[in-house]
Parts: C-alpha cells; sequence; structure tokens
C-alpha cells in the first residue's frame, strides 16, 4: 500500500490477503450454476469496500480427465466441460485448478493436501502466514 498525499491508495494495493476464503468444488455443470450462486450473492458484499482487497475468494476444483477408453458421449461431456472450466477462468479469474485429481473431483483421496501444497508453493498472491493456520474446508454444497 502507498501513501498518495491524501491517504493510502488502497486501489492499487498489492497487500498481503489477511482471509483466503478458498470453496472446494467441482468441474461439472451443477457446480458451475452453484458457484455463479455464489458469486451472485458474493460474501465480500459484506465486507465494507475499504478492506476488500484484503480478502481473496477463490474455488478450488480439478481437471476433467478424459482417457482414450471412455464412451465417447462420456468422452465428449468432459470435453465440454473442461472447456466451459476453461471460459469461466477468463471470465471471473477465481478457479485454482488443481492437477491429479481423480475425475477432478478426488475430495477423500488428496484434494485437501493438494490444495494446501498449491497455497503453499503456488498460492498466487502472498498472504499472511501466523504461527497458528486455521483451515475449515468447505465445499460449494455447503
Amino acid at each position: 500500500m502507498t501513501w498518495n498525499g491524501n491517504g493510502f491508495d488502497r486501489k492499487n494495493a498489492q497487500e498481503p490477503a489477511v482471509l483466503m476464503l478458498h470453496i472446494f468444488s467441482m468441474p461439472t455443470s451443477s457446480s458451475r450454476r452453484r458457484r455463479a450462486l455464489i458469486r451472485d450473492y458474493h460474501p465480500l458484499n459484506s465486507v465494507p469496500e475499504e478492506y476488500r482487497h484484503l480478502v481473496e475468494i477463490k474455488f478450488v476444483l480439478g481437471h476433467s480427465e478424459v482417457h482414450d477408453d471412455m464412451r465417447p458421449e462420456e468422452k465428449e461431456r468432459l470435453e465440454m466441460e473442461e472447456r466451459e472450466m476453461i471460459v469461466e477462468q477468463r471470465e471471473f479469474g477465481d478457479l485454482i485448478r488443481l492437477k491429479g485429481l481423480h475425475g477432478g473431483v478426488n475430495m477423500n483421496q488428496g484434494k485437501t493436501i493438494e490444495w494446501m501444497r498449491w497455497v503453499g508453493k503456488e498460492g498466487g498472491r502472498e498472504s499472511q502466514w501466523v504461527m497458528y493456520v486455521f483451515i475449515l474446508s468447505s465445499s460449494d454444497k455447503s
């Protein structure tokens, strides 16, 4: 944050995120509708505007896996879902796409640990790490 003579310039601030709210989701049409609903009633609307730059809200999901041995209609559906994810990311820029998740989901077989690795290595925006880190896992169905 920089001082502009009249106060701090928060609009162009690159301060670390104080709160990173990452919502677990899936690369499916029904999950896309839930993400749209969450965006329509965005949690940041309840945060005073002068503090919104301190909050990061993103959706965590995998990639739809297409295999040669799939039925053609299943393969086509997954390819379409993947194209829609690319469009959604271009439009909103709020998707964290994790690699190596079975079916893009894998909730009980490593999604949380892969997300924690992503935050630690590629977290994008710098964040404030403190001695005590609280992690709350939530999905777009909650």
